[in-house]
């Protein structure tokens, strides 16, 4: 999978194969830190170094999967473009898969 963040208009983009996800402006998002809580979607909050900000870059089958410290789920593209979510790590599926 290919990931590619940018800046449009004041707003992050993140595009991949499954679709587009948008966040907060580029000096915001400086400051902050991909946070996922147990209700499996993932946010961009201000950065205090607890677990629910904490990933772990596991290399499996060839590809890179990021996964959640806290709850031990792996981040992944979501089902027709809405955006990034975390769930059970799947060593072969192609939306939890990162270059």
């Amino acid at each position: 999978m290919n990931l590619q963040v940018r800046h449009e208009s004041g707003t992050v983009v993140a595009r991949s194969e499954h679709g587009v996800a948008r966040g907060k402006s580029l000096a915001q998002v400086e400051r902050s830190r991909l946070t996922a809580y147990k209700d499996q979607d993932v946010y961009t909050e201000q950065g205090s170094g607890n677990d629910w900000q904490r990933w772990y870059e596991v290399y499996k089958n060839g590809h890179w999967h990021l996964q959640h410290k806290a709850t031990g789920q792996c981040l992944q593209a979501a089902d027709r473009g809405l955006g990034i979510v975390i769930r059970y790590c799947d060593w072969f599926a192609q939306n939890q898969m990162w270059d």
